[in-house]
């Protein structure tokens, strides 16, 4: 049975597959399972609100968290000597890009002219309202119910408007929710935002509102994406107030104010091999920061330093160095009150490792090989994942992931499937097989067996959803589920439904069954 199962997970696609690709190849991710909701959240508005990288400034890019500030720098820079960039061949050839990054940009970036014909893109408006509604129970007792409605307007590139609400299965209450208003200016006016926004600067240690990866499963994990400033575009509250940036040449200038009483701001220079910044933060845990960012396109060296009187001093430095296309080696040292971790890896087009070490707590090491092959429309992607991690003084110590999974497609029709074990406090296992059809009317059909015994053995697992519902169940026991899902697209609108249920038919103790059913409207205007 097993060897059957092992077998299947190669007939297989990664939920969404081309648009998963992206978000793993721009964010260092091995798999959607290491992200949250937010980072999705933000990937999905920027695949219905595609970034202009022709038209937008230094901040509007950044802002958007796909570019560095080398990236961003390398761009700039070339749009202001040769003009607009006219196709993702030419991105490619840039500094700081790859023929890899440029296709996943594909996902969340358009190259709009500024010299096309027509109404400016400055000047076109775009509206996306959303409203779903789902329900959860056991088929015996009152179900759970969960509502949600989200509305984002955009003026081109120069004025953004969200906001969003729900409620949950847990917490019934419908609040105002968050809410934010973004103007991006031109010239020494970067941006203004008010409402909930995120601020990151650096490498995180002064400031780092929303997500971040803990566990640097790859090379491009290592090193963050200070994009400072931006608007919110979640569900879930980060700060609260107003901020603003301003572009001053070489200079850049950063403040904001979050309710009810931090005060943060930067001041940075920015040349195309060397980027400095110095920060400031009080009210809430004050401290002080420098970070650096120095390169060319096959070397970067980063870092930054910070102190504050209540942690002390702290240090996060890398450097990452690509000697040839499609290799990447990586090195990661961080510093603080509590101890010392050290990061390492090495990837290529197929293979992927790093060894992540905590000084006297915790080990992790991860290898991923994933090759790709394509003959025509059809597309064949194997992957092997093993994952090994200890942490001494736990009351389960030794941790280890091994997983087989694979991707197949052919035009609109997809396959996909994985087989998971892990070894912890005991054994558990996982695997599930899915198939689709990608078109305006899609649909996807999945089937799931498990058996895990031990709550610490628990496997996490990324499901496909409507657009805005992260969905990255834990299982645990004994069991079946099966969950189908379908997307109707017609003109400006689109329809989502899913409906899922998880059976434990042979536990170990009663268990009492899940069901679930999810409805999600769409209107773009």
């Amino acid at each position: 049975m097993k060897i059957l199962l092992l077998l299947a997970t190669f007939l297989a696609v990664m939920p969404g597959s081309d648009r998963t690709g992206a978000i793993l190849t721009i964010t260092g991710a091995v798999s959607l399972e290491d992200l949250d909701e937010q980072t999705v959240e933000r990937f999905e508005s920027l695949a219905s609100h595609p970034l202009k990288l022709n038209l937008c400034g230094r901040s509007r890019l950044l802002s958007s968290g796909l570019l560095t500030e080398y990236q961003a720098a390398s761009l700039l820079d070339y749009r202001s000597r040769t003009g607009d960039i006219m196709s993702w061949s030419e991105l490619s050839l840039l500094d700081g890009f790859s023929p890899a990054l440029a296709k996943a940009l594909q996902e969340f970036c358009s190259l709009e002219s500024s010299s096309a014909p027509g109404i400016p893109e400055s000047q076109k408006a775009s509206h996306d309202l959303m409203v779903r509604a789902a329900a959860k129970g056991d088929g015996h007792n009152k179900p759970d119910y969960s509502y949600g409605a989200k509305y984002n307007f955009l003026l081109g590139e120069r004025l953004e408007v969200n906001w969003g609400s729900r409620t949950t299965y847990s917490d019934s209450r419908f609040t105002p929710g968050t809410a934010s208003v973004a103007y991006y200016g031109k010239g020494r006016i970067g941006k203004i935002v008010a409402g909930d926004f995120n601020a990151r600067y650096g490498q995180g240690l002064l400031q780092w509102s929303g997500f971040s990866m803990s566990s640097y499963s790859s090379v491009t994990a290592m090193m963050r994406k200070g994009t400072g400033i931006s608007a919110s575009r979640s569900f879930t509250r980060s700060l609260h107030g107003i901020g603003a940036d301003f572009d001053l040449g070489r200079w850049s200038v950063s403040g904001a104010w979050s309710w009810p009483g931090t005060a943060l701001a930067h001041l940075g220079w920015n040349g195309r091999k060397l980027s400095l910044g110095a920060g400031a933060k009080a009210g809430d845990g004050t401290a002080f920061s420098l970070d650096w960012q120095a390169g060319t396109a096959s070397l970067c060296f980063y870092g930054e330093g910070c102190w504050s009187p209540a942690d002390g001093p702290a240090l996060a430095s890398g450097l990452v160095w690509s000697p040839a296309y499609g290799v990447k080696a990586a090195a990661l040292c961080k510093l603080n009150g509590k101890g010392t971790q050290t990061v390492a890896g090495f990837q290529n087009k197929w293979l992927s490792t790093t060894f992540d070490a905590i000084w006297n707590n915790s080990y992790k090491v991860t290898l991923m090989a994933k090759p790709s092959f394509e003959a025509g429309p059809f597309t064949l992607t194997p992957a092997l994942r093993v994952k090994a991690a200890h942490k001494p003084g736990d009351k389960n110590p030794t941790r280890i992931e091994a997983r087989a999974e694979g991707s197949a497609s052919w035009n609109e029709w997809m396959l996909s499937g994985r087989y998971e074990r892990v070894w912890c406090q005991g054994a558990s296992w996982l695997w599930y097989a899915e198939g689709g059809y990608r078109s305006d009317l899609s649909a996807y059909l999945r089937f799931s067996l498990f058996k895990i015994d031990a709550w610490p053995d628990r496997i996490y697992v990324y499901e496909r959803d409507a657009p805005g519902n992260f969905n990255v169940p834990a299982y645990y026991g004994r069991g079946l589920s099966a969950s189908a899902v379908v997307s109707c697209k017609f003109r400006k609108q689109c329809l989502h439904l899913r409906a899922s249920t998880v059976q434990y038919l042979w536990n170990l103790s009663d268990k009492s069954p899940k069901l679930e059913l999810k409805i999600q409207y769409q209107l773009k205007l």
